[in-house]
């Protein structure tokens, strides 16, 4: 048993029926070469991999009168069968019916009573272009107290294999061991010395930090840093966000990426993706009219994570506001000034020292950490129009029950006045921009899409390099 971080616990506390909190990854599979994948086969796969993630059998215990953090324990009650699900897409089995289905799964907050993910698998991916028919996908949903990008990669890669015909995975004797419930009167116990302890540790936390306000100071002072924009325009995704969730997807070629990086140096692969969202998003709310003057501005996720950290280390990142260059008609001048953005957070991120903040969140006593987060997200809604974030994936072809993966994609949260995110991963030599929006405030996510592609290809034109033979599309 072990007690969640700071991060984590707020994580759990943005939960609500509008804003379920957890990520999912999605990927896509060819048939095996020797038949058909059977649920029983994928419940025979992930029970012989639960060993490999502690997050598969963790729970969530709350100490009473949320007093403390709250704690996972190994769940005595486990029940494989209530978190692996089967479902078929309905006919033609196409793009629009998966991207609706994966919307519609999303959209329902995980039972936090039990281990909080589900893997569903997908039959009937039948009318895909780039897929035979008989192929299926899966869908893994863990709510984001238990993971980040980095780790929700690494939950979802356990169930994967290097090779088709990688021999079974024979769990240890000693795989796993159910907790106990912890008694209330434990649990109060351990929070009034985790309680008495926080002022100490909040004292520290904030004298670490002392030196790195100075240095912002002296950064802006100097003109070398430049602090973030206090608001965000409004646009028609700073309101109150529904239930309701769409989804859609561009694909594009690293090696296009790549070029676009080398015609403006200096510039980098999230730079790439933020000046394509940042012509997408222009071009989509200015066929509604409602385009702003001023420029869009994203929050990105970046991972403070040590290559040390295993899959027990929880939540590691903090937020990075950057402009979408919005404002700017052409794309080489957009990419340019997002380049500038991306630098200057960078620089202020450095200078504000990230893992220094964070450890004064985690200072802070368990009782106030919920009222914590509701006060940033409702601050946040009036900062951000929306959020980018990129995870990178595996480069290598992985397995599923014998059958290759051929597409990841990803959904992941947002909160009131943010209602429109932005999961960028990669996999064999392609990147996934995953859209998940409120569908009040997107009901077309396929002309957003198609918004987006629009925005690469101005990029590829400025960089010269449009007349080659590219790789990218429009999903699918």
């Amino acid at each position: 048993m072990r007690r969640l971080s700071a991060l984590d616990a707020q994580m759990l506390y943005l939960e609500s029926p509008r804003t379920p909190n957890h990520v999912a990854a999605i990927w896509t599979y060819k048939p095996p070469l020797d038949g058909t994948v059977s649920f029983d086969d994928v419940l025979e796969r992930v029970r012989s991999r639960l060993h490999r993630a502690a997050a598969f059998r963790e729970r969530v215990a709350h100490v009473p009168f949320r007093l403390d953090y709250p704690y996972w324990l190994q769940d005595p009650d486990f029940d494989l069968e209530y978190h692996v699900r089967h479902i078929r897409l309905p006919k033609p089995g196409g793009w629009r019916q998966l991207c609706s289905l994966v919307a519609r799964v999303y959209a329902y907050p995980l039972d936090l009573s039990r281990p909080p993910w589900e893997l569903w698998f997908i039959e009937g991916l039948d009318e895909l272009p780039h897929l035979p028919v008989g192929s299926f996908a899966t869908m893994l949903k863990v709510h984001h107290a238990a993971v980040d990008g980095m780790t929700g990669l690494q939950m979802s890669s356990a169930l994967h294999d290097a090779q088709p015909d990688a021999a079974a995975d024979v769990p240890p004797e000693d795989a796993w061991k159910p907790d106990p419930q912890p008694t209330s009167r434990w649990m109060l116990g351990r929070s009034l010395t985790s309680n008495l302890q926080s002022p100490v540790r909040l004292v520290g936390a904030v004298g670490r930090a002392a030196p790195a306000i100075v240095r912002v100071a002296s950064g802006v002072g100097r003109r070398r840093i430049s602090l973030p924009p206090r608001g965000a325009p409004e646009t028609r995704f700073g309101a109150k966000v529904t239930p309701h969730r769409v989804f859609d997807c561009c694909r594009f070629a690293l090696s296009d990426i790549s070029r676009i990086r080398k015609a403006f140096p200096g510039s980098t692969v999230n730079d790439v993706l933020v000046a394509t969202v940042g012509g997408g998003i222009r071009a989509y709310l200015d066929a509604k009219s409602e385009l702003p003057e001023p420029p869009l501005i994203a929050v990105m996720p970046i991972s403070i994570r040590s290559p040390q950290a295993g899959d027990h280390t929880g939540n590691q990142f903090t937020m990075m506001p950057v402009s979408t260059g919005s404002d700017v008609s052409d794309a080489g001048q957009r990419l340019t000034a997002v380049t500038h953005s991306t630098k200057n957070a960078k620089e202020l991120a450095e200078a504000l020292g990230a893992r220094t903040l964070v450890g004064i969140s985690e200072a802070m006593p368990g009782a106030l950490v919920g009222l914590a987060s509701r006060f940033t997200a409702s601050m946040s809604a009036g900062s951000f129009n929306m959020t980018i974030t990129n995870v990178p994936g595996p480069q290598a072809p992985l397995y599923f029950c014998g059958a290759q993966a051929v597409d990841v994609f990803g959904a992941g949260p947002f909160t009131d006045g943010i209602g429109l995110i932005h999961l960028v991963g990669s996999y064999i030599g392609y990147l996934f921009c995953n859209i998940v929006a409120d569908r009040q405030m997107m009901p077309d996510p396929e002309f957003y899409a198609e918004c987006l592609a629009r925005s690469f290809t101005e990029l590829l034109d400025a960089a010269g390099v449009a007349d080659s033979k590219l790789e990218s599309e429009i999903w699918p």
